[in-house]
């Protein structure tokens, strides 16, 4: 009997354990420098289950390439604003501007990306990285 009841309190355990581990909310916050390096934290704290949430009402301007690899069962909740950089030659020949990779990835949300393609097209310049 002692087993038995042992046995289940270590499942229980593990399930909230797992649970609360799928619920983590990674916020994305703001770098006065870089908004990438936020970006980049909230997505590297939510690697492995949990939900990047980037709220409404919030903008973020990167100022490098972004790029996350190995992510998990992710949520992306994007509801803010994310304002690419205009032309800048550091940027030519990058493969893209926002690169998520893994398994399992669900992105919602009414958010809104601007690319800033325009003074890439004025140039006529097709070395942009990709949006």
């Amino acid at each position: 009997m002692v087993q038995i009841f042992s046995s289940g309190l270590s499942l229980i355990a593990t399930l909230l354990l797992a649970t609360s581990a799928a619920a983590k909310t990674c916020v994305v916050g703001n770098n006065k420098a870089d908004d990438s390096i936020a970006i980049i934290k909230a997505f590297n704290d939510c690697k492995t289950g949990g939900t990047v949430s980037f709220p409404k009402g919030r903008t973020w301007y990167p100022k490098s390439l972004i790029n996350v690899s190995g992510l998990n069962n992710v949520r992306i909740d994007f509801a803010g604003n994310i304002v690419l950089p205009p032309f800048d030659p550091k940027y030519k020949g990058g493969s893209a501007y926002l690169k998520i990779q893994g398994n399992n990835i669900h992105m919602s949300g009414g958010g809104t990306i601007t690319g800033n393609g325009q003074s890439w097209y004025d140039r006529k310049d097709n070395t942009a990285p990709i949006v």
